[in-house]
């Protein structure tokens, strides 16, 4: 049971947070210098700072995503294909969300996040490809 507790409990803690205040937080468009004031936005921005308005909830999903490619995967064989298979299933899953919505205010963070994502995938193919056999 508590295995469960900080993986699933701490983004659905978080999450249920930010839905209670999300009638408080700034508007959509508004800029992280614009947030500052907001006694919502201020004390949620460490989890908040740097996304779009309307992507407040994307603190919490980072977090999901990180827990998942670490968490989730001790249920696989240590060093097994289907570790790297879902590994690399979940980070495309991760490089479609940031393409479709661009959650950064700066565009050049929309790059990096797709980059570093991809350089993610790259290396676990690569570690497939290098596997013994």
């Amino acid at each position: 049971m508590g295995v469960f507790l900080w993986p699933v409990g701490l983004p659905a803690l978080v999450g249920a947070l930010f839905f209670c205040a999300r009638n408080h937080l700034p508007p959509p468009g508004t800029t992280t210098a614009d947030k500052k004031g907001n006694r919502h936005f201020d004390r949620f921005e460490f989890l908040m700072a740097g996304y779009k308005a309307q992507y407040f909830f994307w603190g919490p999903l980072e977090l999901m995503y990180v827990i998942s490619l670490s968490g989730a995967l001790v249920f696989f064989n240590p060093g097994s294909p289907a570790q790297i298979h879902v590994s690399v299933a979940i980070v495309l899953f991760a490089i479609a969300l940031v393409v479709a919505f661009r959650p950064y205010e700066d565009d050049r963070s929309n790059g990096f996040a797709v980059g570093s994502h991809v350089a993610l995938v790259l290396i676990l193919l690569v570690s497939l490809a290098a596997r013994p056999t």
